[in-house]
């Protein structure tokens, strides 16, 4: 007996851990200042990064807090602070070495000013999936044996590839009139296509500023500005790929009142993905007809990427200010931040359940400038199947203000991306012996199959090649094969 083993591609999942961190620390004011109130929060969340170690898995990434306070003269000014977190959880099976990814997302965050200092306290929430490929040979053919019946199967693998990476500058001039000074700015990144053409890949993006700026006289005032790039990247061609682009560095500089601008200047990074397919046959079982052979079998669960889903939705909700805080006058600026509380199936696609946590800031009828959190549950369908191992992330790309009054509306622009995943039990051989034949009934006999049985399971059980059940039972169809189900009460013949 010749055994041809081989180690395929398959990843198999070992597990998945969901946890919650809290960040809490002082927040270090720029130099000479003091703040008597936080009146706006924005928040941005870097690259997450996941190490998988024995029975755990660690992941670590920044928070970047948008702050716009209030000094103990009533200016307000604004700045940018980065946190950096690592947190364990918990993943029996896991191992050093093992693919991990991970994902966070801010559920809660709050930043209060005590006798001219600040405190954070933010909570978030972070995934983590590890898998690993089979590493053991799987058994994918044998030969010298007689009277030997194999069932083996076409094994489809897709496994996310990166692709190419490179960072691009992206520049541009933001209309702010009567603007002395930048507040605070930030940025976020979309892509809107990648083309292949040859040996490399064209990128095609936005990218969408906002920046809050103050007069000489203080007047604050939100700018909104959606800026395209293109990049051009070497990279091997895939039939699906996909890009993200993050926003690493980003600065805004007002220019000389006369212009009436404020330069932007932004890095962004590009990561261009692709699926890499292919598909290896293996022995799923095996025997022989003088039970002379036995199979070590192995079961597993395939994890497959079966694509990626991004879409991009608008929304304009009205916010309603606190009863405690007066009406608005003119509203200024806005900073929102999605969280994915969940997935759903609606008619077969995925649908997410989300929550925007929105901060607002506005000024009264009487000049002074009220800021406020406002909690937003939407509701998202994407063009995808449903499937519950899907991977969706949300991000801001841009929010504004308009009206006034006691229900001010948000403008919301967000960008879902869902990488969709397929979970498959999969049981093949490990491994074939051959064993000392066992004595075997003789003689006719009949066979009462009973619910679910396959014809596999008749000929494994007597040590009967499925051609004689088949010549020795014409009821049976000439096309069946292993895997068909017999009728609960079939009765088979069996000539030993």
């Amino acid at each position: 007996m010749d055994v041809q083993t081989s180690v395929i591609g398959i990843d198999t999942l070992v597990g998945t851990a969901v946890s919650q961190t809290l960040i809490d620390s002082d927040i270090p004011l720029p130099d000479g200042r003091a703040a008597a109130a936080v009146l706006c929060v924005g928040t941005q969340l870097g690259a997450c990064s996941a190490e998988a170690q024995q029975d755990a898995v660690r992941a670590s990434g920044s928070l970047t807090l948008l702050l716009l306070c209030q000094s103990p003269s009533g200016e307000a000014f604004g700045f940018s602070a980065a946190s950096t977190f690592v947190h364990g959880m918990e993943l029996p099976g896991a191992a050093e070495g093992m693919a991990a990814a991970a994902s966070a997302q801010v559920l809660e965050c709050t930043c209060t000013a005590e006798a001219g200092r600040l405190h954070l306290s933010a909570i978030l929430e972070l995934s983590a999936q590890v898998s690993a490929p089979a590493g053991e040979p799987l058994v994918t053919g044998i030969t010298g044996v007689t009277d030997l019946e194999v069932c083996e199967q076409a094994v489809a693998t897709c496994r996310v590839v990166p692709l190419a990476s490179h960072g691009v500058r992206v520049r541009d001039e933001v209309a702010a009139p009567a603007a002395a000074r930048v507040l605070l700015c930030h940025g976020t990144a979309q892509v809107r296509e990648v083309v292949f053409n040859g040996g490399a890949v064209t990128v095609d993006g936005t990218l969408y500023v906002t920046v809050l700026t103050a007069s000489e006289e203080g007047e604050l005032t939100q700018q909104v500005q959606i800026i395209p790039f293109t990049d051009v990247l070497e990279a091997p061609y895939a039939a699906t790929a996909w890009a993200t682009a993050t926003v690493e560095q980003l600065s805004a500089v007002a220019a000389d009142m006369s212009f009436g601008v404020v330069d932007v200047e932004a890095a962004v990074q590009l990561q261009v993905y692709g699926l890499e397919r292919g598909e290896s046959r293996v022995v799923l079982d095996a025997y022989d007809g003088g039970g002379t052979l036995a199979c070590t079998q192995r079961t597993m669960e395939q994890l497959l990427c079966s694509g990626v889903e991004q879409k991009r939705f608008a929304f304009r909700e009205g916010v309603q200010i606190p009863e405690e805080l007066p009406d608005a006058c003119r509203v200024i600026y806005a900073a929102a931040a999605p969280a994915v509380t969940g997935t759903f199936e609606r008619e077969g696609r995925l649908g997410v359940d989300a929550m925007v946590f929105v901060n607002v800031l506005y000024q009264c009828d009487g000049g002074q400038l009220h800021g406020f959190p406002y909690d937003l549950p939407l509701q998202l369908e994407l063009d995808a199947p449903y499937t519950p191992d899907a991977r969706v992330s949300l991000q801001s790309l841009s929010a504004q203000l308009t009206g006034s009054g006691r229900t001010p509306e948000l403008l919301l622009t967000l960008e879902a991306q869902a990488l969709l995943f397929d979970r498959r039990p999969l049981t093949v051989a490990a491994g074939v012996e051959p064993v000392a034949a066992a004595a075997a009934p003789g003689g006719i006999i009949v066979y009462c199959a009973g619910a679910g049985g396959t014809l596999w399971e008749v000929g494994k059980r007597f040590c009967t090649p499925l051609p004689r059940l088949r010549d020795w039972n014409p009821s049976l169809e000439a096309d069946a094969t292993a895997d068909t189900v017999l009728e609960e009460g079939t009765r088979l013949v069996l000539l030993r």
